[in-house]
């Protein structure tokens, strides 16, 4: 081994002990008797899990968040299941300023849309709840629902629609019965955020193409890091070229299209900030 590489792997073991030690070390203090984080240890104790355990604090902090999480996520689905049936299905004035006004929160960064949240609430004398807050969740998660409902609903044979109409089945009762339970893979794809990382494999590529997956939107980066970007493409292209009976790059709605006739399913690369 040359000198640079000897010198570049100090580094990185440096590097990697400086940022990985508090949490090796944290759950040594846990246990220490001391409430000093400090060496040496004075001595073996569970106490702290005890007195966690008796903190109602942390105990409607938590059930707070519970809250917040699973209501905000029926209610952005919901509101992602009517924009999406409107926005491929219906054609009206102001469309696509409609949409763009929904989508914009994807592209505006969340401290922004959160004081514009907080200012709008204050000049409205709303008082500060459990409430106003999912309605901020749910303000940021709509546009990601809508995204995801968005393509199922255009990826939606319009034939089977048409079929349960002729055979006498009401609009309602099409919808309910029909188109709805052929988008839940993608209710549930956003109930449980699709836009995380994966570890993609083969074996999830098949799934894909076993499961019908036309197309589907990836995070390569997070916070716009241009490393990490980089890196991510750079191993996207290396499994488009592995893989190409079971996937390939989409960059427009007919790729979509094409990846449905193909039986393959559409990458579409995307950042998250």
């Amino acid at each position: 081994m040359t000198r640079q590489p000897r010198v570049l792997l100090i580094f990185v073991i440096a590097y990697l002990g400086f940022l990985y030690a508090p949490v090796i070390l944290l759950p040594i203090f846990a246990f220490n008797d001391s409430a000093i984080i400090a060496f040496p240890l004075s001595g073996f104790t569970t106490d702290w899990f005890s007195w966690l355990m008796e903190d109602e604090s942390l105990f409607r902090a938590l059930k707070n968040s519970l809250i917040i999480a699973v209501t905000a996520s029926i209610i952005s689905t919901i509101f992602g299941v009517l924009t999406a049936r409107a926005m491929a299905r219906h054609q009206f004035l102001g469309k696509q300023s409609m949409f763009g006004l929904i989508m914009a929160p994807l592209f505006l960064p969340e401290i922004i849309v959160g004081v514009s949240i907080l200012i709008v609430l204050m000049q409205l004398g709303l008082a500060l709840s459990l409430w106003t807050v999912i309605a901020g969740h749910v303000l940021l998660a709509t546009p990601f629902s809508v995204s995801i409902l968005t393509t199922a609903f255009n990826n939606l044979d319009r034939s089977l629609e048409e079929a349960s109409l002729d055979l006498g089945e009401n609009r309602r009762g099409t919808f309910f019965r029909v188109i709805l339970p052929l988008v839940t893979l993608s209710d549930t794809m956003h109930l449980i955020d699709n836009l995380q990382y994966a570890n993609w494999s083969e074996k999830i590529f098949k799934q894909m193409r076993e499961g019908g997956v036309d197309a589907i939107h990836v995070t390569i980066a997070y916070h716009e890091m241009f490393r990490e970007t980089v890196t991510n493409i750079e191993k996207w292209n290396s499994w488009f070229e592995q893989y190409p009976e079971l996937i390939f790059h989409g960059t427009t709605g007919d790729d979509v299209r094409h990846a449905k006739t193909q039986g393959r399913t559409a990458i579409f690369f995307g950042l998250q900030n």
